[in-house]
């Protein structure tokens, strides 16, 4: 039986929410480890002391480190998704719903999230560059946004509608519960549902989607949690909270 010695190492607005609301639903008991972005939306260098990359969600359990929301993902599941009468979040209907969902498990990261966050970097440029030379950084952001982020994501809003239009369950993989294409995805779509896509609106779909997993009990308590750490970070250094 694995123990519960579990830390979250959380850096806020990252995929480390979507962790948290996978522990909830698993009712393991964990630790949130908060960790503040600095003004310039880098993570602290503290976050190297955890794993040598600096980057968040990273876990430790058991003696292990574990880095990357696919294999934490993974592992969680793994060692804690397990009852006598079976996963409840790793049960599949057939061949087909499992094949979806390692599809989804690996497109949430390998595809649809590097689009997001190169939409972000662009709309940083203007911002970082000189003054005398931002109306052109600027401009050429804007022309890659236009001609080439804009079309894979309009691409792939289309093609995650197409799949959630299948489901008769509302996940991805036409499960009764979330699995981990769910979970995986979770990140994503949240940020989309908010507007992050810019001048590409989110289907309904999609924002339906994103109601349904912020409605479940374990989400909600789990951005309770963050809510909660955050303000026990804020008590604690002052001074980094000031920042942002």
């Amino acid at each position: 039986m694995a123990s519960n010695n579990l830390v979250l190492h959380f850096l806020n607005d990252s995929r480390a929410e979507t962790i948290v609301w996978l522990v909830e639903e698993l009712g393991v008991d964990y630790e949130i480890k908060f960790y503040q972005r600095s003004g310039s939306l880098l993570a602290p260098k503290e976050l190297k002391n955890i794993h040598p990359l600096g980057k968040s969600p990273v876990i430790t359990h058991d003696g292990n480190t574990i880095a990357e929301s696919g294999a934490i993902i993974a592992y969680l599941l793994r060692t804690f998704d397990t009852s006598e009468s079976g996963p409840r979040f790793s049960t599949f209907k057939d061949e087909k719903s499992r094949i979806q969902n390692d599809y989804f498990e690996h497109y949430a990261e390998g595809s649809l999230m590097p689009i997001l966050v190169n939409k972000l970097v662009f709309s940083k440029f203007p911002q970082m560059a000189p003054w005398y030379v931002r109306p052109v950084i600027a401009g050429f952001a804007d022309q890659v946004r236009a001609s080439w982020l804009d079309k894979q994501l309009a691409t792939h809003l289309q093609m995650i509608d197409g799949e959630l239009k299948k489901s008769s369950t509302g996940w991805f993989c036409n499960s009764e519960e979330p699995t981990g294409a769910d979970f995986s995805m979770f990140f994503p779509l949240f940020k989309l549902a908010k507007g992050r896509g810019g001048a590409l609106e989110a289907p309904e779909s999609i924002k339906t989607w994103v109601a349904k997993a912020m409605d479940r009990p374990a989400n909600v308590r789990a951005h309770q949690r963050i809510k909660d750490a955050e303000e026990a970070q804020a008590v604690a250094n002052p001074s980094e909270s000031s920042k942002l």
